[in-house]
């Protein structure tokens, strides 16, 4: 039960703007964000809307209410959030973990001051970006057993057809795809989920596997 009320209630977004007896009203963190940038950061659209909020790390100062006087110099010009940081009641699970609310607030303030919106690829784009991962593996596996076919050395041509040989390629390009959505989040906001990618990949040893079986079983048949 945990998982599912974890991600049920896990929290991606910010609203910019709901309606409120029939007109639209701006959120929380559309008026303090158009209001510290001087100008209107997202445009209200005239239908409830949510923008992804980009949870790249990044660390508050959180000063005691007592202490505020010792801080003045650091909070002149900055935005400012009073709020509860402790309070079990407004703690929010997100993906950077369990947040208090006044956090998830700071974030999403700051993810319409830089216009840094998470962009998540689905629909079409997803199953294509997941195909040429996939299809880019057997091209890799195409090539690398021409390339070993070619070696005459028996002995070093069934390392570098073993087993481990290809677990230790497949493995690599994982890393490789992986780096490569990590780029593509990191300096273009742009999220890809290669979840059923690098399964399909981890599914091509056991189907490697199932073919030479088949084709010895079906080869010793022949020769029987």
């Amino acid at each position: 039960d945990f998982p599912r009320s974890l991600y049920s209630s896990m929290k991606r977004t910010v609203i910019v703007g709901s309606k409120v007896k029939g007109d639209m009203k701006p959120s929380l963190c559309k008026v303090v964000a158009d209001k510290y940038a001087g100008q209107e950061t997202v445009k209200l659209a005239d239908h409830e809307t949510e923008m992804r909020v980009n949870f790249s790390p990044t660390e508050y100062l959180v000063i005691p209410p007592d202490s505020i006087a010792e801080y003045a110099s650091f909070i002149a010009d900055r935005v400012v959030l009073v709020g509860a940081m402790r309070e079990e009641s407004d703690m929010h699970y997100t993906p950077q973990g369990k947040i208090a609310g006044t956090k998830l607030l700071a974030y999403g303030i700051e993810t319409l001051l830089n216009d840094k919106e998470i962009i998540e690829v689905k629909g079409w784009w997803l199953w294509l970006s997941s195909f040429v991962v996939v299809l880019a593996m057997l091209i890799i596996f195409e090539y690398y057993g021409r390339a070993v076919g070619k070696i005459k050395n028996a002995l070093a041509r069934y390392l570098l057809t073993s087993v481990v040989m290809k677990g230790i390629i497949r493995f690599m390009w994982m890393a490789v795809a992986v780096w490569g959505a990590f780029m593509l989040f990191r300096y273009y906001n742009i999220s890809i989920n290669l979840a059923w990618a690098l399964a399909a990949v981890t599914f091509t040893a056991s189907a490697d596997n199932l073919y030479a079986i088949l084709k010895n079983y079906i080869n010793g048949k022949s020769h029987d």
